[in-house]
């Protein structure tokens, strides 16, 4: 009798520690670590791939894994931090005819709803402002909880000249393609 009472009382005590252990790691994400984190994009001038990044941004999250629709979020990319490989290509970005970074120094992802896919792909829906221009995007993306923190990444096309991206000469879509390809990678903790 005492041996059964042994086991059981072990068996209660490791199920509450696998229990506890879980509740532990799985909880609500609300920051986003961006030493750890990246925006990265990619586009076509005259049908070679430039790939660039932006070193600023800034996110409110409020993610939780066992209730992931009821996500919600925004991230703020600062336009000025752009890098395009070179200074040159940097100071053109920034100009009226790219960002415009003086009169519209941030983009913005509003994060409108998420839906689970299964095995942690999500579909997250949100708007994209830039240049004052607002419109919808759909980005298909992975969600790894490890602990205490988590990695959210994904990707997305945009269209640059629905946000009037590249106005003038930089308008023909020969010499700089209009799809912009964007992978991001935050880690939530």
């Amino acid at each position: 009798m005492a041996k059964l009472f042994l086991t059981t009382r072990l068996l209660i005590t490791t199920v509450s520690a696998v229990v506890i252990s879980f509740n532990a790691s799985a909880g609500n994400f609300t920051k986003v670590d961006n030493s750890k984190s990246s925006i990265n994009f990619t586009s076509k001038q005259m049908g070679v791939a430039v790939d660039g990044n932006f070193k600023k941004f800034e996110a409110n999250v409020s993610l939780d894994p066992e209730k992931i629709e009821s996500a919600k979020g925004w991230i703020s990319i600062e336009l000025a931090s752009i890098n395009t490989g070179s200074k040159e290509g940097n100071d053109e970005v920034q100009g009226k005819n790219w960002f415009s970074v003086k009169s519209f120094p941030n983009a913005r992802f509003d994060l409108k709803n998420i839906k689970s896919a299964g095995n942690g792909h999500l579909t997250i829906t949100g708007d994209l402002t830039i240049k004052g221009k607002t419109k919808p995007i759909t980005t298909e993306a992975t969600l790894k909880v490890n602990g205490n923190s988590a990695i959210l990444e994904g990707k997305f096309i945009f269209k640059r000249l629905d946000f009037s991206i590249g106005e003038g000469q930089w308008g023909d879509v020969d010499v700089v393609a209009n799809d912009v390809n964007i992978h991001y990678k935050l880690l939530l903790k």
